[in-house]
């Protein structure tokens, strides 16, 4: 961040990649079962029941008062069940510096925002998905807590749709395929 003679906070971009294994992955709430370091990650309804996805970006600064003006994540969409995606919602987790969940009740149990965006992407397959702007969620969570200094995605099935989709990972041969976040102030 730069300070202006006059005292106002200048304009930040950050594009960061989630970067570790354990800071990505899926859980399901009705069975308990977690899945970090796996190169794929399902969203949606499987076989296993609801499927919800998080990532987290570590070792970011977004500072306290700024107005956040674009925010967005992609994702790697490698398979779908049906052509389009339903009933998946983004959230942000509402901490500061949130950590990884380590199991299905630690992430299912990470406060809310009360913001959040549809995000259902559809065919084709094999390639980079972005999502609706997501600054209102990003907002809520500077507003609260700012500075931030790690930001944690908790991207939820919350509908009846029946479709799942898989999502690549940071386990993904080489980290080229890992979430990405994208935020402008």
């Amino acid at each position: 961040m730069f300070i202006n003679r006059i005292g106002k906070k200048t304009g930040g971009v950050i594009n960061a990649q989630v970067s570790a294994g354990a800071d990505d992955g899926n859980w399901y709430p009705s069975s308990g079962n977690f899945f970090p370091n796996e190169q794929t990650s399902a969203i949606g309804y499987t076989y296993g029941g609801r499927s919800h996805i998080f990532a987290r970006f570590s070792s970011i600064v977004i500072p306290a008062g700024v107005t956040i003006k674009a925010a967005h994540i992609e994702v790697y969409l490698s398979s779908i069940d049906e052509g389009t995606l339903a009933d998946n919602r983004i959230y942000l987790n509402h901490e500061q510096a949130p950590t990884a969940p380590k199991t299905a009740v630690a992430a299912e149990n990470k406060t809310l925002t009360k913001a959040y965006v549809d995000f259902n992407p559809a065919t084709p397959v094999d390639c980079w998905k972005t999502s609706a702007d997501i600054s209102s969620v990003v907002q809520e969570v500077v507003d609260a807590h700012g500075p931030l200094s790690a930001i944690l995605i908790l991207w939820r099935n919350n509908g009846s749709g029946t479709n799942f989709g898989e999502i690549r990972t940071s386990d993904y041969t080489g980290n080229a395929h890992g979430m990405k976040l994208h935020v402008e102030w």
